[in-house]
């Protein structure tokens, strides 16, 4: 059974993120799904969410482990926030799951996240197109974002 370092129950294909000694841990976990996680913990297509994280880290120029960080300068926040919103967009995960996925976030602040970002793209049309691109991109070919 694959599980992180830390020995929480993590879903299948999941980036899990961990405190250990204080700093994150990333780990992705593999082909087997591990016990102790309701059905309804686990995203539906895992792949999406990964794919999402790929395209928005590379189109922002960050790095998959500052997307999950506690940083928020203005080079992370953006890419965060867009990958937040396009996770909860384009995957059947919960506010609840993605916000596990992305560092142990609260459903909340998924949830408020997602509500900003409808905000900036009513008011900014290169965010929406950037947005709408990334959108186009990861639904048409998902998992090529891999990296």
């Amino acid at each position: 059974m694959d599980r992180c370092r830390c020995r929480t129950n993590c879903a299948v294909g999941q980036v899990q993120v961990c405190r250990i000694g204080g700093s994150p841990q990333f780990e992705l976990l593999g082909d087997q799904a591990s016990s102790g996680m309701g059905q309804e913990d686990i995203v539906s297509d895992p792949d999406i969410i990964d794919d999402v994280l790929a395209r928005v880290s590379a189109a922002y120029g960050v790095t998959i482990a500052d997307i999950f960080s506690e940083r928020r300068t203005r080079r992370v926040l953006p890419a965060r926030h867009a990958a937040i919103y396009l996770a909860q967009k384009l995957s059947d995960a919960g506010a609840r799951d993605i916000g596990r996925r992305f560092g142990g976030r609260d459903y909340t602040t998924v949830l408020m996240t997602c509500r900003a970002m409808e905000r900036l793209i009513a008011q900014d049309s290169q965010v929406a197109q950037a947005l709408s691109r990334l959108e186009s991109e990861c639904s048409e070919n998902p998992g090529c974002g891999d990296a």
